[in-house]
């Protein structure tokens, strides 16, 4: 693999750089140019999404593995993070249950008993052929307990002496048994993982591209290309004093090289350089969130009057009240609908909770103040459910419900459509028939989507442009982390 730091100047003038001088290291260094990677081991870490020195540096450790505290096969006990020596037994497979799925079995002994490491799927192609017998090998992992029996489950299998084809340069044997001898009494950071690139190899790399930022970083040469003043540091001194942050560079370097003294807090991954990195990532995204937040209050939307008539009267007409949580959650509803600029707020509850409810409700002060409100719903039966209930509930306060589906025939979606483009439709519940181009609005104000997570962005968005900037609704029983980031990111 290549020696070479970066790519060499491609400039020919009298002020080009003599053969052999690198250009100053930039965190947008192309990963391939860093010392010791070169186009092979490039193109691997580019399929990891690694193309780059700043994105090589935030590729952090999954877990540590404390060589000091090695264990036997007989010490294991469940629940337990171990690292020990061992050799392989055998590998097999054998199907799972009555599916054509497969579980792969690696069983290694150490002298003092042996033990089964199984895999529900294969960490990459090839991953199981690289065992023979008696291989001497390196496994971490947890420790778990099944039909009062020790197994590690997807552990980190590592050769201790990989072939040279798979590690830095020439002399590989040599060069891990070095390796091996030198790591055996530190703490090791563990990245996932990969095919054609062992954790030996992706330390080593690291180690290189922290000194490299750290002699530059000392000569005062700037290594961000995104910055005026080409610092690596982003996050004020203010900040880091008041929260006592360590620096970026410490805890970069850190993480991947722990110091000698490093403990308990590096594996539970406590330490103040993995905090420091945890607070980075909070403080962006609470500053992307922040500045999303400014946009939308830039963004012009129907400022509802807080009109309670119709609420009342919904609630006189309610053979029961509403609950404490439903009455708080319309009341923030009603305090943004109130803001001259788009609402965008999720309602979360069980199947039951009355969500819909709150939902018919606010709708309610959209119809007081002259909007229409729509709802839409990933099926048609949802769809039928939620008409009924908007008869139900809101017809008898004045207010004309309307139901827009793609089984509809023509003729009455053509009356649908009229309905709403005149206004005569208060509130209208529908499927995806709601962002169709031929379905117009005379006065949308609020928009309210029934489980989210059935619909994309696009979809959405195309209903929301139906009205000028109404204010925005989700409802969901499933928080699912794709509901939460699309309430987030939008």
């Amino acid at each position: 693999m290549s020696d070479q730091y970066f790519p060499p100047s491609k400039s020919t003038g009298p002020r080009a750089k003599k053969p052999g001088v690198p250009p100053s290291l930039k965190l947008d260094t192309e990963v391939q140019y860093i010392k010791g990677v070169g186009p092979k081991l490039g193109e691997i870490l580019r399929k990891k999404g690694v193309e780059t020195l700043a994105d090589l540096l935030e590729w952090y450790p999954r877990a540590y593995e404390d060589r000091r505290a090695a264990r036997t096969i007989a010490s294991l006990q469940p629940d337990e993070l171990v690292s020990l020596k061992a050799r392989v037994l055998r590998v097999s497979s054998f199907n799972m249950g009555a599916s054509r799925r497969k579980i792969y079995d690696v069983v290694v002994t150490d002298g003092t008993g042996k033990i089964h490491c199984k895999y529900f799927r294969a960490p990459y192609k090839g991953y199981f052929e690289r065992f023979k017998p008696n291989q001497e090998v390196r496994v971490i992992g947890k420790v778990s307990a099944y039909r009062g029996q020790i197994e590690f489950n997807h552990p980190d299998i590592q050769d201790i002496k990989p072939d040279a084809s798979t590690s830095l340069g020439a002399g590989a044997a040599a060069d891990a048994a070095i390796a091996e001898s030198a790591e055996a009494d530190k703490m090791i950071p563990i990245y996932p993982e990969s095919e054609g690139l062992t954790n030996r190899q992706l330390r080593r790399l690291m180690e290189i591209s922290i000194d490299a930022v750290r002699v530059q970083l000392a000569e005062g040469k700037p290594v961000a290309a995104d910055s005026k003043s080409g610092a690596f540091e982003k996050i004020p001194e203010w900040i880091r004093k008041k929260y006592d942050l360590v620096g970026r560079f410490d805890a970069i370097k850190n993480i991947h090289l722990p110091p000698e003294d490093a403990g308990a807090e590096f594996t539970e991954q406590s330490s103040p350089y993995h905090r420091r990195i945890i607070f980075e990532e909070f403080f962006w995204l609470e500053l992307y969130l922040a500045s999303k937040k400014s946009g939308l209050a830039r963004e012009s939307a129907p400022a509802f009057k807080p009109l309670t008539n119709l609420i009342e009267k919904l609630y006189a007409s309610l053979p029961f009240k509403f609950t404490g949580a439903q009455h708080r959650a319309l009341g923030e509803i009603v305090k943004d609908l109130a803001k001259p600029h788009p609402m965008h707020r999720l309602v979360q509850g069980d199947v039951g909770s009355g969500k819909t409810l709150v939902a018919l409700a606010a709708s309610l002060v959209a119809k007081e103040n002259g909007f229409q409100s729509a709802i839409m719903v990933p099926t048609e039966i949802l769809a039928e459910q939620h008409y009924q209930n908007a008869v139900k509930y809101l017809e008898p306060l004045g207010l004309t419900v309307g139901l827009l589906t793609g089984s509809m025939k023509t003729a009455e979606r053509n009356q649908t459509n009229e309905m709403l483009r005149n206004g005569a439709i208060d509130f209208v519940v529908g499927t995806h028939a709601l962002i169709q181009d031929t379905v117009e609005f005379k006065n949308l104000g609020l928009v309210i989507i029934d489980e989210q997570h059935r619909f994309g962005v696009q979809q959405r968005n195309q209903l929301k442009k139906k009205g000028v900037s109404p204010h925005f609704l989700v409802m969901t029983a499933t928080p699912i982390p794709r509901t939460l980031a699309m309430t987030v990111y939008g």
